[in-house]
């Protein structure tokens, strides 16, 4: 068999890897579906226990890993704020997909390149190829994580003010959120903001039985960001206490700010250290440019006067 044969072949293989994948991803697997099953009882359980009652540390923790509408906090994805369970499929098929693309964009070049090559050549491109698509998936991974970060920084001190406007109408803490949630999805070609659906599930679970103190507690255990876990604690506090909640919340409102100022301001301090790399990069090769042109014409005019 020639070789021109074994990387269509190869290259078949992959296409049908990927179409496999992409078949796969369209079908519920029985671990799905179990997962539902055991949700749908936990919170069962939750609505008739109403949550007040001591749990054991294996029933907290289940309580804990709850999925609300398909919602997930437990892995990797979660930290860059994928814990809808379609975001999750679509994303999770994508990572999958980008090496396998990769592989098979880098044996195209090099059966164009080279078709009766040799076959191991071959493989080392399909080995370069998914070398660089699993390097870009990781950072793509990465770049999520960063920019949800963010958008938590940046929605955290609106959905506040939300709230904070809401109790001065006279709604109590919860109403309030009820509100903050229907003006955060009333944004239509939006896409809802990563704390508006964090206080849905919050809402979801205390509608569902769950004491709210409990609700932010648990939600916000699992999202690495102290701003947020402070201002859901501070909600929790406000609910339980009661009282004057308006001043207490504005402060808190006006503390989220601050703390997206300051975030904002250490980013425009980092920004010249950044641009120092780029920029020496742009000298040099502006340098290059300009000295290129003298340096051939000197030696050519050397390779003139020289003696044959």
């Amino acid at each position: 068999m020639n070789t021109e044969v074994m990387q269509l072949a190869l290259i078949c293989l992959l296409l049908a890897a990927a179409f496999g994948i992409v078949l796969k991803s369209s079908f519920r697997s029985s671990v799905d579906v179990l997962e539902d099953l055991r949700d749908d009882e936990l919170l069962g359980r939750g609505n008739a226990l109403k949550m007040e009652e001591p749990l054991e540390e294996s029933e907290r923790q289940e309580n804990e890993s709850i999925k609300i509408a398909g919602y997930t906090f437990d892995d990797e994805l979660a930290e860059a704020g994928l814990i809808e369970e379609e975001h999750r499929k679509v994303f999770l098929l994508r990572q999958k997909l980008i090496p396998i693309v990769g592989s098979i964009v880098f044996l195209i070049l090099n059966f164009a390149a080279s078709p009766s090559g040799p076959f191991l050549r071959a493989i080392f491109a399909a080995f370069m190829g998914y070398s660089v698509g699993h390097f870009i998936s990781k950072y793509r991974l990465k770049a999520a994580k960063v920019e949800y970060k963010r958008s938590l920084e940046f929605f955290l001190p609106v959905v506040m003010e939300r709230i904070v406007m809401a109790v001065q109408a006279g709604l109590d803490i919860i109403p309030a959120l009820s509100s903050a949630i229907e003006i955060g999805e009333s944004e239509k070609g939006k896409e809802t903001d990563p704390v508006t659906v964090l206080l849905k599930i919050v809402h979801g679970l205390t509608e569902s039985g769950i004491s709210f103190e409990k609700s932010l507690k648990d939600v916000a255990s699992h999202i690495e960001h102290p701003a947020l876990r402070h201002a859901f604690l501070h909600l929790a506090v406000a609910q339980k206490e009661g009282g004057e909640i308006i001043m207490p919340l504005r402060e808190l409102s006006d503390s989220t700010q601050l703390y997206f100022q300051e975030s904002v301001e250490e980013q425009i301090a980092q920004m010249p250290v950044k641009a120092t790399m780029p920029l020496l990069c742009t000298f040099a090769g502006l340098l290059v440019c300009f000295l290129v042109p003298p340096v051939l014409q000197v030696m050519k005019i050397l390779k003139e006067t020289m003696p044959q």
